[in-house]
């Protein structure tokens, strides 16, 4: 597999860093969107449609500012997960309070 400009992001830690802030960035900016646009089309449609039938007209922009709210916090995770399995030694350098033990109880124990 050859590296081109497109996915060399993916092939360093700063470059999966910046690739999950921006992804995150963007799915929240879209959440935040999607759910004023629910807002602010049932607002428009509740005079015309009656309560009931401007919500369920409405309400797939509200399940989709979920959505997206949801890949915002996947995102982050996704990072933590690289960090964790492919990077422990950076992982390791976290303050010892901070840290997450993967070990058998016993082990911790004897720390």
């Amino acid at each position: 597999m050859s590296q081109d400009e497109g996915n060399a992001v993916m092939y360093t830690g700063a470059g999966v860093r910046q690739y999950c802030s921006e992804a995150r960035t963007a799915s929240r900016a879209d959440a935040i969107n999607l759910a004023e646009g629910y807002r602010e089309l049932r607002k428009t449609l509740r005079p015309l449609l009656g309560w009931r039938r401007s919500h369920l007209v409405a309400w797939q922009l509200r399940y989709a500012a979920e959505h997206a709210k949801q890949a915002s916090a996947h995102s982050g995770a996704a990072y933590i997960s690289f960090l964790k399995h492919f990077q422990p030694e950076v992982f390791g350098r976290l303050p010892k309070g901070r840290r997450r033990y993967a070990g058998s109880r016993s082990d911790f124990f004897k720390r």
